[in-house]
C-alpha cells in the first residue's frame, strides 16, 4: 500500500507542473493578459511551490508545518479575489467577504497558536468558502446564453476542478488531526482520495487554461 501511496503523491505533486507550463506556453495570448488570469497564475504558482516544499519536507518526517498555514490563508485571499471577479451578484460576493473577514482573523490566530498542528479551520473554510463560490458561478454560467458551449469555455473547465477538487477532499480537511495523530495508518487508506482528486483537479485546470488561447 505504501508504495501505490508514494506513486500517487509524486503523480500528484508532478501534476502541479501542468498549469504552470500550459500558463508559459500561452502567456502571450489575448486571453491571459487580464488581472482575472494573473490571479489564477498567481494561485498555481502557490500551489507549485507549496507542494514540493511539503514533498521535501514529508520526505524528512515533516507532515505538519507552518506552510499549510500560510499556504491556506493566501488561498482563501486568491480564491475570493478570482471569484469576485467572475460572480455577478453582488449578494453572493457580499456573503463571501463577510465570511472571509470574520474567518480570516481566526485562520491567522490559528496558524499563530498552532504553529505544527494541521490547520483543521482554515482550510475547512476554504473548502466551503470554494465550493459556494464555485456553485454559484456554475450557476452564473447557466444562465448566460452567451456560452455557446461549456466543453470549449475555458472558466467551466477551471469552476470543474475547483468544485470537484474541495468537493471531494472537504470531509477529509474536517478528521486531518484525527488521521495524523490519532490513527496514522488510515492516511494510507484515506488520503490517496485526496491525491486522486489533486491529479483529477491539475488535469481539469490545465485543460480550461489550453482553452485560454481561444479567448
Amino acid at each position: 500500500m505504501s508504495l501505490v501511496y508514494d506513486f500517487l503523491e509524486l503523480v500528484s505533486i508532478s501534476s502541479s507542473i501542468m498549469p504552470l507550463f500550459l500558463f508559459f506556453l500561452i502567456r502571450n495570448t489575448k486571453g491571459v493578459q487580464n488581472n482575472l488570469f494573473l490571479l489564477i497564475l498567481c494561485l498555481f504558482t502557490l500551489e507549485f511551490v507549496v507542494e514540493f516544499a511539503c514533498l521535501i519536507l514529508s520526505r524528512n518526517g515533516i507532515y505538519t508545518n507552518p506552510i499549510i498555514h500560510i499556504y491556506s490563508i493566501l488561498y482563501i485571499l486568491l480564491i475570493f479575489n478570482i471569484y469576485r471577479k467572475l460572480i455577478e451578484s453582488d449578494t453572493i460576493i457580499k456573503i463571501a467577504l463577510v465570511s472571509v473577514l470574520i474567518f480570516l482573523p481566526i485562520s491567522v490566530i490559528e496558524f499563530v497558536k498552532n504553529l505544527y498542528l494541521p490547520n483543521t479551520i482554515s482550510y475547512t473554510f476554504l473548502s466551503l468558502l470554494t465550493i459556494f463560490l464555485s456553485t454559484a458561478f456554475f450557476s452564473q454560467m447557466l444562465n448566460d446564453r452567451s456560452i455557446k458551449s461549456f466543453m470549449k469555455y475555458s472558466l467551466f473547465w477551471i469552476n470543474s476542478g475547483f468544485l470537484l477538487f474541495f468537493g471531494t477532499t472537504v470531509c477529509l480537511s474536517l478528521f486531518e488531526y484525527y488521521i495524523n495523530f490519532e490513527n496514522p495508518d488510515l492516511v494510507y487508506y484515506l488520503w490517496p482520495v485526496q491525491l486522486i482528486s489533486n491529479i483529477v483537479f491539475y488535469i481539469l485546470i490545465a485543460k480550461g487554461i489550453w482553452l485560454m488561447k481561444r479567448i
